[in-house]
């Protein structure tokens, strides 16, 4: 398992009531926060001050994505000849090892972890973000599915994620793997 940390720092729990997102807060001297007061915005993203407190439904892990699971093979006893659902690839395929699977996430893992931490803002939250991949006999990212705080997910990171994985490039085994990257946000 590898585990990034993405910012330091942690988050504390507040026994203070909930409040709904698009509700405006009050800061400490009772004034509303001024409206031109917002963050660089990213497209499918909400300006959030790091001061906020987040609700324990904005920060429950979700999953988001189709499942990801190996597809069907066969084998013809007869030839010995295996094959991955529709497409059948090579005969002596084989999964990517842990060691190939490493080397990649640490090489190209840095567009995820940009879009983890702008999912993220100045918002403390700890998680660990789970990802998980279907790289197929080719080496490319065929499905992504992302288990996250719902905070994250609602400011696009599934949708920035998915950009991320699909950039990269496993070795090629002629065999379909399923891989998973834990990330440490805290």
């Amino acid at each position: 398992m590898m585990y990034i940390a993405l910012a330091t720092g942690g988050f504390h729990w507040s026994e203070s009531p909930s409040r709904d997102a698009g509700e405006d807060v009050a800061d400490d001297t009772g004034s509303k926060p001024n409206k031109r007061d917002r963050r660089k915005r990213h497209k499918g993203t909400a300006a959030i001050k790091g001061d906020i407190e987040l609700t324990p439904a904005q920060r429950a892990l979700q999953w988001r994505g189709p499942k990801v699971a190996l597809p069907e093979r066969s084998m013809d006893f007869a030839s010995g000849a295996t094959g991955d659902g529709a497409d059948s690839l090579a005969t002596h395929g084989r999964a990517l090892t842990g060691s190939e699977i490493n080397h990649v996430i640490q090489a190209q893992s840095q567009p995820v972890i940009d879009c983890i931490a702008t999912a993220r803002g100045d918002q403390e939250i700890t998680a660990e973000i789970t990802l998980r991949m279907l790289v197929n006999g080719a080496g490319e990212v065929e499905i992504m599915r992302v288990r996250a705080p719902r905070f994250t997910l609602d400011r696009g990171l599934a949708s920035c994620l998915q950009s991320a994985v699909k950039a990269m490039h496993f070795p090629g085994t002629g065999a379909h793997t399923v891989v998973t990257v834990p990330y440490d946000l805290y």
